[in-house]
């Protein structure tokens, strides 16, 4: 097969009209291609900039090796597999503080063009939500990273200093999104 430098990609931002990284409800029917993804996350809420650093998707297989009687090996057996996203806001708005803590856990009030935030941090994890990563190579090509059940599981390491700006880190959990599977990756191609 030849070589194509076409399909050498980057993974840059696609800040749109909203931020790179969305979330909303739980997905449970499964998107096919990159539109019906785009479809399925209308609804979500985007959140601010994302740090220089981007978007990690690590995934880690637990394995054991089963051996037959001289020793060499002969299956790989499964024990656990885990799937985590991670990113880290530079943006510390509402939205953001929402995506870290769960939106029960933080209050919005506006009255005479003063808005109050109030976040509320203690011993529990946000609700199970949908993240959605909108990535983009050029005008011809989109990539998107679907998430559809996921679990925020990062605790607060927040730095307030003048030398730098308040920064919010994202670890998010891949769970079983009931197919078997935990993370969608969609490419598109228009070239």
């Amino acid at each position: 097969m030849p070589k194509n430098t076409h399909d050498v990609i980057v993974g840059l931002a696609d800040y749109g009209t909203t931020g790179a990284v969305l979330v909303g409800d739980v997905i449970t029917t499964i998107p096919a291609t990159l539109d019906d993804a785009i479809t399925a996350i209308t609804q979500f809420t985007g959140t601010g900039y994302v740090s220089e650093d981007g978007l990690t998707l690590t995934t880690e297989y637990d394995t054991t090796t089963v051996k037959e009687w001289n020793k060499s090996s002969v299956r790989t057996l499964l024990n656990d597999f885990t799937g985590t996203v991670a990113f880290t806001l530079i943006q510390a708005d509402y939205d953001g503080w929402c995506m870290l803590v769960g939106a029960e856990n933080v209050t919005k009030t506006t009255a005479n063009d003063v808005t109050n935030i109030h976040v509320k941090i203690g011993s529990h994890l946000p609700p199970r939500r949908a993240f959605a990563v909108k990535m983009k190579d050029s005008d011809d090509r989109a990539m998107l990273l679907l998430v559809p059940n996921g679990q925020v599981t990062s605790g607060l390491d927040v730095t307030f200093s003048a030398g730098d700006v308040v920064r919010l880190p994202i670890e998010v959990d891949c769970l079983d999104d009931g197919t078997g599977e935990s993370i969608h990756f969609y490419d598109k191609d228009e070239a």
